[in-house]
Formats: C-alpha cells, structure tokens, sequence
C-alpha cells in the first residue's frame, strides 16, 4: 500500500508540460508506475469519476463546462495503482460513482467550499479524503475500504483540520452498507460559529472508529459545537468521541462496541446513548452544565460517568447496566418505558 505525501507527489500532464491551462482545465493522466493523478487548477471545477469496462475509470465533466485534459468530452484511464485526486482551490465539486481502486483512494480539496460524494466505491486499501479550508460536506454512501482476501490492512481516514463542514457516512440507494476493513478516523478543526455535523449510520467498522474534534490553532476561543448521530453502526473495537470545546449533542442509537470512550470536555453537552450494547465504557463530560440519558443500554462490563463540574444530570431509562458508577451529577433521575 502506498503513502503518498502531497508535498512530494510528481505529477504527470498527459503531455500537457509547457502548455498554460485555462480556467476550469483538470489535468488527468496515468504514470508508468501505474498512478492515476487528477488535478484541478482554480476555477470552481465539477467531475465525476465512473467505472468503465473492466476497470477502467471514466473521468468527465458535471457541468459541461469543466474540461478534462482540454476536452468537455469524457476521457478513459485504466490505474494500476493508487488514484489521487487534487481539487485544489476553488468551489469545486466531485462525484464518485462505483469505481473499483487498486490500491488507494485520496482526495484533497484544498480552499474553497468543495462538495465530496463517494457512492458505492470499492477501495482496496486505503481511502483518504482531506477536504481543507473552506465550507466542505463529505458523503460517503455505501462504499467498502478493504477487501476480506487482501492482506493489507485498509482504513478510513478525514481530516478536515482546516474548516467544518457536515460528514455523513451510511447507505446508498440500495440499502448497500458502507463496510471499513480497519480504522475510521474522522478529524476537524473547530472554527469560529460554525457547527460541525457529523452522521454515521449503516455502517460496520472493523476495528476503531474515532471522532475528534479540536481548535484550528489550538486556541480555546476558537470553538464549534459538535453536532454527532451514529446510529445502527457496528464497531469491532474502540468507539471514541473527543470534542475539547463547544457545546456538543451526541447521540448514539442502535450501536455495537466493545469500548466506548467519550470525552467532551468544554461547554454545555447533551448526550444521548439508546439501544446500545458494549462490554465497557467510561463518559467524561468535563465543565458545563451536562445532560446525559442512557435508555435500554446494556455492558458486560464497567461502566464508569463522570459529570465534571458544573450542574449536571444524569437519566437512566429501563434498568442502569450492572456495572454502572456514576460520579459528579446533580441531579439522577430513574425511569421505565414500557413496551407497547
């Protein structure tokens, strides 16, 4: 599996070097050694990338306007190796529909307000997605990193350090799943007044899947509220929420984990956890005043809430698991549904 580093990637034009490309222009070419680069320059660009025969990948324009290699027409690459996508800046937006990669699969968006929508791909290691600055949205609909007979080890990587934007992560059309071989992380850098949005549903992760959210320059006076659904997901592993500022809702419904780490440690938290098994979990909700609600969750282990300080409370609907503690709520409030 190949681990490209942006800042050393040599890019190949097709046989376009020397000449000056117009506006809207996305260069596109396949090296010897089997990579597929796509470039944009910085108009606002708009692709698709498609499955051609066998395993062809057709690159063509949304638009109309947006060129590829000079040409409005679609242009046929057959990649060997990893695909790299550079939207650079720019309001750019890209599609991928049902491609199979060989290898990798990485996307950086660049500034501008990209849109990022990956249905139903095959990605045999690894896919990265980096949108960069700007007001970006990322979905990801029934797409599977990782296949069960390679020996690598595939993961699922955003990292949008340099802006918010909404991420959702779930089903195509079809009801197909979206499937992680390894590791799902998710990282953003949190900006002034603007939420973040995160939704994973339909999904199954093989190992850990982590959400983190942080200040761009690693100030606390630059905040967003963290705004996370993860619903009918299973995890093999680990499933951590770190948010460090803000005042965050996080729900969980429907959800299989073997750990369950959460750490919202700044502002005013909600946090909801229904129809949830794990063997253990640990809630640190930090400073604030803090809500937090279990109903029908279940642990074969230790489950161990810390309301911090502030004035908090805690919920607890249709039986606590039997190795709840529960430590710095004010107010703790027992309840029964019962079944209709």
């Amino acid at each position: 599996m190949s681990r490209m580093n942006k800042n050393r990637r040599r890019l190949e034009f097709d046989g376009l070097e020397g000449r000056r490309l117009l506006s809207g222009d996305v260069t596109a070419s396949v090296n010897s050694s089997g990579y597929l680069t796509i470039t944009g320059d910085g108009a606002g660009n708009q692709i698709a990338l498609s499955r051609g025969y066998g395993n062809w990948v057709v690159v063509q324009s949304l638009d109309g306007s947006t060129r590829i290699n000079g040409t409005t027409s679609p242009r046929y690459f057959l990649p060997g190796n990893d695909i790299n996508i550079d939207l650079n800046s720019g309001d750019d937006v890209l599609i991928v529909n049902d491609i199979q990669t060989p290898a990798d699969l990485h996307v950086w968006g660049d500034h501008g307000d990209d849109s990022i929508t990956v249905n139903k791909a095959t990605v045999r290691d690894d896919l990265r997605i980096y949108p960069g600055y700007g007001d970006d949205s990322v979905a990801l609909n029934g797409v599977t990193v990782g296949l069960s007979n390679d020996q690598e080890v595939s993961n699922l990587e955003i990292n949008d350090s340099g802006g918010i934007g909404p991420i959702t992560i779930g089903a195509a059309s079809d009801g197909t799943r979206t499937s992680v071989e390894y590791d799902v992380a998710i990282e953003l850098g949190a900006s002034v007044f603007l939420d973040a949005v995160v939704e994973i549903g339909a999904t199954d992760v093989g190992d850990d899947l982590r959400v983190t959210v942080h200040p761009i320059w690693g100030e606390d006076s630059f905040w967003s509220d963290l705004h996370l659904d993860v619903s009918d997901v299973s995890v093999g592993d680990d499933l951590a929420v770190t948010s460090t500022v803000g005042n965050d809702q996080l729900d969980f419904d429907d959800v299989q984990a073997r750990d369950l780490i959460l750490q919202a440690s700044g502002g005013n938290d909600s946090v909801s956890i229904e129809d949830t098994s794990v063997t253990s979990a640990n809630v640190d909700l930090g400073n604030g005043n803090d809500g937090l609600g279990l109903l029908r969750m279940s642990a074969t282990g230790s489950v161990v809430l810390d309301g911090g300080d502030g004035y908090d409370g805690l919920s607890i609907g249709n039986g606590a698991p039997s190795g709840l503690s529960h430590s710095g709520f004010e107010s703790v409030f027992y309840y029964w549904i019962l079944s209709p």
